[in-house]
C-alpha cells in the first residue's frame, strides 16, 4: 500500500541484533505514524597503505569477524585535494551501529591501515543520507501494516521512499510543561525535593481543556485542575496524558536545563519508567552535551523555549531583549505578564491554606501558557524549520546543536552523489595541529575599513549579493579543487596564493550546493512577492531564510578548526578574496568622481557618501549609477547592490553605527543599530531610554547638536531634582545561589543583608531583586537599596553615581564623535550636580572649610593628600569633602 507521510524524527533500534531504522512521522491525515526499514547496515571506509589491502583485511576478519556483517573493496574519490581518478578503499559493513567507534580506533592503531572516512556518521544519518531523505519533507512510501507492542502509534514495514514536492505542514500538536518544586532551602534537588505540581498547556483542546495543572496534594477536583495522593500518583497521570494526547513538540521555557531531568531524575526516583516517547523498548532520557543539557523523546520534539529566544537575540540578532526570564520576555513580545509569585514564597504557599494553593496553581498555570504563547504567537520556531528544510538535518538536531553539523550533513549527501568521501571528525590531536599551525601562519578575517566617525547624512549603503558565496564559486574553491600537483595548469589563484583547478576541469561541489541554493531562493522571493495566503508566505519566507542561511555558513566553517574539512590555505583564500573586492571597490567608486567618498566598509558592504546631494531620491539615482559602475569593472567577480540609503547615519566606530535607512520600495523609515547597545543588564532603564532618545535625536532632528545637548543636561537636572520615577533608576538582579555563598560585596547581596535585618521580606534563591543607589559616603555597595523603601523614607538618590557610572559611560563616545569631549560632558555633569546642590558662595565655603579627602572608588578616608595624588589602596580619584555638609552633597573634585 501507498502511504504519504511527513518526516519528523529517525533513530534505531536491534531486534535479533539486527539494527531496524525507526522513522517518525504525520500522515496526510495529521495522525502519527512509525515506519520500519530492515535490512540496512552502518558502514565505513578503510584507506590502507599501499599493498597493505590484504592485510587489513585479513586483520579485520581475524579479530572482529562476529561484528563484520560485510567486507568489500570500493573505488571512492579521496575528499581532500583534486585528483583525477578514484582511490580504491575498503568498505567495511558491520552488525551493529553501537560498534563503529570501536573497530574505527583498531584500525587506527593499526600499523598497515592509512586513514579511515566516514566511521563517525550518526547511523540515522548514514541512513538518511543514502536514501535522501531530509526532515520536514513529504514523502510517498511504499509500506505494509505491522503489527507491534513496541510502538504507541500506527506502525508500517517500509520498502522505499519518493519525495513529493509539498510544502504544507501537517497539523502539529504542541503540549507545553512547566514543573513546579517547594523546596525549603529554596534550591531544588531532585535527590530530595519532589515535584509538587506539573502544568500543562495544549494548542489544541486535549478532553475539552486547553491547560491543566497536575498537583501532589489530596484534595477535591477543580476546574482545570487534578489532584493526587502523592507525587508518584501524579506522575503516572502525566505520563497517561502524553501518551493519550500523543504530542509532536513538547515545549517549556528552560526545560532542557530544569523541568525535563527533573522529571526523569524524579520517575527513577519512584521507579517509573520515563516512557514519554512514541515506543515502548526507548526511554526518554537527559544527556550533557558540551555545557549544555539535552533530552531525547523518542518520535518528539523537545523545544525550549529560552534558549530560542536567547539565540534569536544573541546570536540571531532577530530580538532586542535586555532579561531572558520568562515574565521579561513574555511582558516585551506578547505584552503579558506572569503572576507575581516569588520563588521564595513557593514553599510558604505549598504549605499554606487553600487561597494560598489556589494561588500557586494559577501561577503555574499561566507559566506553561505563556511558553506556548510565545513559541506560536511570535512563530518562533519557523526559522529552524527552514534550516531544517534546507540542510536536511533533522529538527531536534538543528535545535540542540551548531552549525557545523547542519553544513556537514549536507556535504555528507552531496559529496556521496559524485562518488566521494568525507573525512572524519578530527581528533584532539588534530585540532591541537590546526590550532599549532594557525598560530604560525595566522588566519586573517575579512577586511573593515576605518572608518569616518562622525554624523553624515545621504549615506548609499551598497552590499554585496551573496559575496563569499560568489567567492567560491567564482573562484572555483572546494575541497575537491585544491590544487596539490603544481603540474596543473588551468588553475585558478586567489590573491593569498592557494590555487584551484578551474571549472572546464572540474567543478567543485562546495559552489554547485551554493549555486543551488542561490538561484532557489531567488525563486522563492520571488515566490513569496506573488503569495496571498499568508501561511504559504510564511513557509517560503522560512524557507528563504533556510537557503540564506546555509548558503552564508560555509564562510564561517571552512576557518573552524572542529569541522572536518577545515584547511588553513582554503580559509585564507576565501578571505583574502574577500578582502581584495572591497578594496578594489573603494577603489573603482573614488576613482569614478571626486564626490563620491566611501566612509565605511566591513566584510561585504560599504557605505559612499557624496557631497551636494539635495534629497534621497537623488541620493538612489546615484546610487544606482555606482552600482551599474562598478558591477561594469568587476566583470562577475562580485555583484554588488543598493541595500539603502541612510537619511542620517551616526558612525562611533568600527562595526558600530546606527542610521536612519530608508529603502528605495516606499521610502520606509528603519532604524538600523550595529555594535551600539541600548539595553544591558546592568543598567536601569534611564540609561537605556536616555540613550535611545539621543540618538534618535541626532539622527531625525535639525540642529541635533543643540537639541540632544539641551535633553542630556534637562536630563541630568531632573536626576539631580530628584524629578526621575525610581523604577527607571532601579538596577534588577538575580539570585542564582544562598546568600552566603557570595563572595566579596555585591549591592544586591548587602540590600539583602540590610532587609533582614529590618525584618522585611526578603526574596530567595532564584527570586529577583531591584536595587536604587542612595547618596552616603559609603561604599557603592552598602548604599543600595530597596526602591519601596527609599519612596516610603523620602531618601535621596544618588545622582553623582547614576551620571557618573550609568548615564555618562554609553554617552561619551556619542557625544565624542559629534564634537563633545568627555571634558565637555563630565563637566555638563558637574556642573549640573553643583548648580542643582550648591549656590556658588556654598562652594567657596566648602572648599574653604573642607575635613580631608576621600576616594572616589572606595571612600577611604584621608587627612592629606598622598605623595601620588590618588588613593593608595585602589589609584582611585580624591576628592574634596566636607563633614559638615549634607552627606547627599556632591563631593569637589581635587
Amino acid at each position: 500500500m501507498k502511504l504519504n507521510f511527513f518526516l519528523l524524527d529517525c533513530d534505531y533500534f536491534l531486534l535479533n541484533n539486527e539494527p531496524i531504522i525507526r522513522i517518525f512521522g504525520k500522515d496526510e491525515k495529521g495522525e502519527a505514524v512509525c515506519l520500519l526499514f530492515r535490512n540496512f547496515y552502518p558502514y565505513f571506509y578503510v584507506l590502507p597503505k599501499k599493498g597493505k589491502e590484504e592485510d587489513v583485511i585479513e586483520f579485520l576478519k581475524k579479530s572482529f569477524s562476529n561484528l563484520i556483517f560485510t567486507l568489500k573493496y570500493e573505488e571512492k574519490f579521496l575528499p581532500i585535494g583534486y585528483r583525477e581518478k578514484k582511490t580504491k578503499l575498503i568498505k567495511v559493513y558491520l552488525k551493529d551501529p553501537s560498534k563503529v567507534p570501536r573497530l574505527r580506533e583498531a584500525l587506527h592503531a593499526n600499523e598497515n591501515v592509512k586513514e579511515t572516512f566516514e566511521a563517525d556518521i550518526m547511523f540515522k544519518y548514514r541512513f538518511m543520507a543514502d536514501f535522501d531523505l531530509k526532515s520536514f519533507h513529504w514523502y510517498e512510501a511504499n509500506v505494509s501494516k505491522v503489527s507491534t507492542n513496541i510502538s504507541k502509534i500506527k506502525t508500517y514495514e517500509v520498502f522505499d521512499f519518493k519525495e513529493i514536492k509539498k510544502d504544507d505542514l501537517p497539523e502539529f500538536k504542541y503540549l507545553a510543561i512547566d514543573i513546579e518544586i517547594a523546596s525549603k532551602t529554596g534550591i531544588p534537588d531532585a535527590k530530595r525535593d519532589p515535584i509538587i505540581m506539573i502544568s500543562l498547556a495544549f494548542n489544541q483542546s486535549y478532553k475539552g481543556e486547553k491547560d491543566l495543572v497536575l498537583v501532589a496534594k489530596p484534595s477535591s477536583n477543580s476546574k482545570a485542575s487534578l489532584f493526587f495522593k502523592n507525587e508518584k500518583e501524579m506522575l503516572e497521570t502525566f505520563l497517561k496524558i502524553v501518551e493519550e494526547y500523543d504530542p509532536d513538540f513538547i515545549v517549556g521555557y528552560n526545560i532542557n536545563e530544569f523541568d525535563l531531568p527533573y522529571i526523569f531524575q524524579r520517575l527513577k526516583i519512584n521507579k517509573i519508567q520515563p516512557l514519554l516517547g512514541r515506543v515502548t523498548n526507548k526511554k526518554a532520557f537527559s544527556a550533557e552535551n558540551g555545557n549544555k543539557t539535552k533530552n531525547k523523546i523518542p518520535g518528539r520534539i523537545v523545544i525550549d523555549v529560552y534558549e530560542i529566544v536567547k539565540d534569536l537575540t544573541v546570536k540571531g540578532g532577530l530580538l532586542r531583549l535586555k532579561r531572558y526570564g520568562l515574565g521579561d520576555v513574555a511582558n516585551e513580545l506578547i505584552n503579558e505578564t506572569k503572576e507575581n509569585v516569588a520563588h521564595s514564597e513557593i514553599y510558604k504557599l505549598w504549605n499554606g491554606s487553600r487561597e494560598d494553593l489556589e494561588r500557586l496553581i494559577k501561577y503555574a498555570r499561566k507559566d506553561a501558557i505563556i511558553a506556548l504563547r510565545l513559541l506560536l504567537e511570535k512563530q518562533l520556531l519557523f526559522k529552524y524549520i527552514g534550516i531544517s528544510k534546507v540542510s536536511g538535518l533533522l529538527l531536534q538536531d538543528i535545535l540542540d546543536y551548531g552549525e557545523s553539523m547542519r553544513v556537514e550533513f549536507l556535504l555528507l549527501k552531496e559529496f556521496n552523489k559524485r562518488g566521494f568521501v568525507i573525512p572524519n571528525k578530527p581528533s584532539e590531536k588534530e585540532i591541537a595541529k590546526r590550532e599549532k599551525e594557525r598560530e604560525v601562519k595566522g588566519l586573517k578575517g575579512a577586511l573593515v575599513l576605518e572608518p569616518e566617525v562622525g554624523l553624515h547624512s545621504n549615506v548609499i549603503y551598497l552590499d554585496f549579493k551573496s559575496m563569499y558565496p560568489t567567492i567560491f564559486i567564482n573562484f572555483n574553491i572546494c575541497p575537491t579543487t585544491l590544487v596539490l600537483d603544481e603540474k596543473i595548469k588551468d588553475v585558478i589563484e586567489t590573491p593569498y596564493g592557494t590555487k584551484f583547478v578551474s571549472k572546464n576541469i572540474r567543478e567543485g561541489i562546495i559552489p554547485q550546493i551554493l549555486s543551488r541554493l542561490i538561484n532557489e531562493r531567488d525563486k522563492v522571493k520571488k515566490l513569496m512577492k506573488e503569495e496571498k495566503d499568508e501561511n504559504k508566505r510564511l513557509m517560503l519566507d522560512a524557507r528563504q531564510w533556510g537557503l540564506k542561511y546555509m548558503a552564508n555558513a560555509f564562510y564561517g566553517y571552512t576557518g573552524y578548526v572542529r569541522a572536518r574539512f577545515y584547511i588553513l590555505d582554503i580559509a585564507n583564500a576565501i578571505t583574502s578574496c574577500g578582502r581584495t573586492i572591497i578594496s578594489e571597490t573603494k577603489k573603482i567608486i573614488e576613482d569614478a568622481n571626486p564626490n563620491y567618498k566611501v566612509i565605511y566598509g566591513d566584510t561585504d558592504s560599504v557605505m559612499v557618501k557624496i557631497k551636494n546631494v539635495e534629497n534621497i531620491e537623488k541620493a538612489f539615482e546615484l546610487g544606482e549609477r555606482i552600482v551599474e559602475h562598478v558591477n561594469e569593472k568587476m566583470k562577475g567577480k562580485a555583484i554588488i547592490k543598493i541595500e539603502s540609503v541612510f537619511k542620517s547615519l551616526l558612525i562611533l566606530s568600527k562595526k558600530r553605527y546606527a542610521g536612519l535607512a530608508l529603502e528605495k520600495d516606499g521610502y520606509k523609515e528603519k532604524m538600523i543599530m550595529k555594535g551600539i547597545e541600548t539595553v544591558r543588564r546592568d543598567w536601569c532603564s534611564l540609561t537605556s531610554e536616555v540613550l535611545a532618545n539621543v540618538l534618535n535625536i541626532l539622527l531625525r532632528e535639525e540642529s541635533a547638536k543643540e537639541k540632544v545637548f539641551d535633553y542630556v543636561k534637562d536630563v541630568l537636572i531632573k536626576l539631580e531634582q530628584n524629578k526621575i520615577p525610581i523604577e527607571k533608576l532601579a538596577i534588577t538582579k538575580s539570585i542564582t545561589k544562598p546568600i552566603h555563598e557570595y563572595k566579596g560585596i555585591q549591592p544586591h547581596i548587602e540590600l539583602i543583608k540590610k532587609m533582614r535585618k529590618r525584618g522585611d521580606p526578603v526574596p530567595g534563591v532564584g527570586d529577583r531583586i531591584s536595587y536604587v543607589i542612595i547618596a552616603g559616603p559609603q561604599l557603592v555597595s552598602h548604599r543600595a537599596e530597596d526602591p519601596t523603601y527609599v519612596k516610603k523614607h523620602n531618601l535621596k538618590i544618588d545622582s553623582r553615581y547614576y551620571i557618573e557610572n550609568q548615564l555618562l559611560p554609553p554617552l561619551e563616545r556619542v557625544f565624542e564623535v559629534i564634537g563633545v569631549s568627555k571634558t565637555q560632558l563630565i563637566g555638563l555633569g558637574k556642573q549640573t550636580l553643583l548648580n542643582g546642590k550648591f549656590s556658588k558662595k556654598e562652594v567657596s565655603d566648602y572648599l574653604e572649610d573642607f575635613d580631608g579627602f576621600v576616594c572616589k572608588n572606595c571612600n577611604k578616608f584621608y587627612e592629606k593628600v598622598p605623595l601620588l595624588g590618588k588613593c593608595l589602596d585602589c589609584n582611585g580619584e580624591l576628592l574634596f569633602y566636607n563633614q559638615k555638609v549634607d552627606r547627599s552633597a556632591y563631593f569637589l573634585r581635587l
